[in-house]
């Protein structure tokens, strides 16, 4: 195995010689580090490190740490580095906002700020998501969640530089394997974990909540469609995991789970179908030392029988987490799991934090507190300030000041250990907690400290700042310093723009700019269209093609060689209108004795269109020979006009 490595400027220094250890951990979605331990001095912090692993991939990592001890067999340098895509996290984005698009534009929109490129992306799909006042690597952590993905990262070396960073989003990394193990038979040196979560075994479904009249308002479900049930149920999972009744049978595990966007049932109702197949089988991993797993990689998985479990438990796992020792590829450390226990799922955990906001949201979206037009009801704000000064009145407060650097901290009772709630100041920051967790710590949910305050829910009546005034009582929003001097400004009823002009849009390449002047719609192709008092028009590499948005068709009969004119409709006075002049019908009656000659339907040659009254001048008609005599006879023929405008 061969270490390149990089001077900070990224200028090959040359190969590490002397490694003794050298173990590369990497999760689904997770942790991508690389631990060294060599002999070789020439390294400093913010090296890097790269290594070609056994798929032809090169991987890159960033020395971070450096530990040395001294040895017998001399200064031995311990190395921890990590994945050079952690170097995202010093990219922002401060606000991005995306509609039903695909995954590659979702990623390619969290890459931007960065030198990373889109690499292999799956079809996964059509999702919305935003990106507000976080990093780049947040960023490509929400695209891995909204389109339930799982990314891979890996580099390109060509001579001596590093010429290309990629991140490709995978529907899945690895395969099956087509392998089956039994715990405690085929797997040796292992460690089997079975996680606390409950083993759902029905699990209740709400969508987002509706209006049912006098102000209150519930979640939708999908009782309706799934035969007055607002459950789904694995009767399976029940008989091995449901709850003792005490005469021999098994009743559900009940669970629930809300989608607050979900407006639709069916949807509602297979959302929650996939969910159950999740949460209806307990949550197993397997730490092996040492397995014949056929060089398994991280993502492949296998099937394992557990015959401690009774009956005996037969799952799917995958490698969802690989220490590889990269020296001896023997000793390389693997976690089999039934689920993936990465960094989506700690940043899932931070769904419990608004639980309790939640869990009102189906009511307060049309209830008493919101009103129709979408603002607060301004009686609720008076009322729940009044409540909340009742309850801070009677429920007193008890102060204790930290001499090893916990701050101030306020109980609600005595006795710190029977305190429900508390807030504690720390130096420029404090935090909030209104209960406790299950282990006696308190849930810490509000915070605030010199860059800002952040909180599950704000409920308030005046937002104000600078030039900016937002009245959630009433609803109106002002930018700029009165209603009479705005940029921006929002009565209730009419949106106001006062800026020299505004640009909607922009991510796909079609842009809406409008002024006082015009408005110009600048299509994806490189062509535009353009409304202004001169009318309307599409410019093609830019000629002006003006777009018609008046046309009268008008048939006529002719037959005479003098002028006639036809008259338009009055809205095509004063415009400069274009005509065109078809032959219909010659109206040549059937006979022998006549032969038609010659046919004429034209514009006049000594007369011009009069724009000003709008009529048209015309010239038709039909000559037809006589086929004895030879003589001939003019008479009408028919037509028709197109005017275009």
């Amino acid at each position: 195995m061969k270490f390149l490595l990089f001077n900070k400027e990224e200028k090959l220094i040359g190969t590490l010689k002397n490694i003794l250890e050298a173990k590369h951990t990497e999760e689904i979605n997770g942790e991508d580090t690389l631990g060294l331990i060599t002999l070789d001095q020439n390294i400093q912090k913010g090296y890097k490190v790269t290594y070609k692993d056994k798929y032809g991939n090169w991987q890159e990592f960033i020395v971070n740490e450096i530990e040395e001890s001294h040895a017998e067999v001399g200064i031995e340098k311990n190395l921890f580095c990590e994945s050079s895509f952690y170097e995202t996290l010093g990219d922002y984005i401060e606000d991005e906002r995306l509609y039903n698009v695909t995954a590659n534009v979702g990623l390619q929109v969290a890459l931007e700020p960065t030198r990373w490129e889109v690499g292999i992306v799956d079809d996964l799909g059509i999702a919305s998501i935003n990106f507000n006042h976080i990093s780049s690597k947040e960023a490509v952590q929400k695209v891995v969640e909204a389109w339930e993905g799982e990314i891979r990262t890996r580099v390109i070396v060509s001579g001596n530089k590093i010429t290309h960073r990629y991140v490709d989003l995978l529907a899945q990394r690895g395969q099956n394997l087509g392998k089956r193990f039994t715990y405690t038979k085929d797997l040796e040196f292992i460690t089997k974990t079975v996680h606390k979560e409950d083993v759902i075994t029905a699990l209740y479904g709400y969508g987002k909540g509706e209006e049912v009249g006098e102000g209150y308002s519930r979640r939708m479900d999908f009782s309706e469609i799934n035969n007055n049930k607002a459950y789904v149920e694995n009767n399976e999972a029940r008989l091995i995991w449901g709850r003792p009744k005490g005469n021999g049978a098994k009743a559900h595990v009940f669970g629930k789970v809300e989608f607050d966007d979900c407006k639709d049932p069916g949807e509602l109702l297979e959302l929650t179908k996939k969910r159950l197949e999740e949460v209806s089988y307990p949550l197993v991993t397997y730490e092996v030392k040492i397995i014949d797993l056929g060089g398994a990689e991280l993502g492949d998985s296998v099937a394992v029988i557990d015959k401690e479990f009774t009956p005996e438990l037969r799952l799917k796992a995958r490698a969802v987490r690989i220490v590889r020792d990269l020296l001896e590829e023997e000793n390389n450390d693997i976690i089999l799991s039934n689920f993936l226990p990465n960094i989506s799922d700690f940043l899932n955990k931070q769904q419990k934090y608004i639980d309790n906001f939640r869990d009102r949201a189906g009511v307060w979206d049309r209830a008493q507190v919101i009103n129709q037009d979408g603002t607060i009801n301004a009686q609720f704000l008076n009322d729940l300030v009044d409540e909340l000064n009742t309850r801070m009145n009677s429920q007193g407060g008890y102060v204790f000041i930290s001499e090893e650097g916990g701050g101030l901290i306020t109980y609600d009772k005595p006795n710190p250990e029977e305190a429900t709630m508390a807030i504690q100041l720390l130096g420029g920051a404090f935090r909030i907690a209104g209960s406790k967790k299950s282990n006696g710590e308190f849930d810490f949910r509000t915070f605030g400290d010199g860059k800002g305050f952040i909180a599950d829910a704000f409920v308030g009546g005046l937002l104000k700042g600078g030039k900016v005034h937002f009245d959630l009582t009433n609803g109106t929003l002002l930018i700029g310093n009165s209603p009479n001097d705005y940029s921006l400004y929002w009565n209730g009823s009419t949106l106001s723009l006062n800026g020299g002009n505004f640009v909607l849009g922009g991510k796909s390449g079609d842009t809406a700019t409008h002024t006082n002047q015009y408005s110009r719609y600048n299509h994806s192709d490189g062509s535009y269209t353009r409304i202004s008092s001169a009318g309307m028009e599409r410019y093609v590499s830019g000629s002006g093609k003006t777009y018609h948005h008046l046309i009268h068709m008008v048939g006529f009969v002719v037959g005479s060689s003098s002028v006639r004119w036809i008259d338009l409709p009055s809205e095509f006075r004063g415009k400069k209108f274009t005509v065109y002049v078809a032959f219909a019908d010659s109206l040549q009656a059937p006979g022998v004795n006549w032969n038609l000659h010659r046919v004429v339907v034209t514009g006049h040659p000594d007369y011009v269109n009069d724009y000003t009254r709008a009529r048209v001048p015309l010239v038709g008609y039909k000559l037809c020979v006589h086929k004895d005599s030879r003589n001939l006879e003019m008479s009408n023929v028919q037509g028709l006009l197109i005017a275009i405008y």
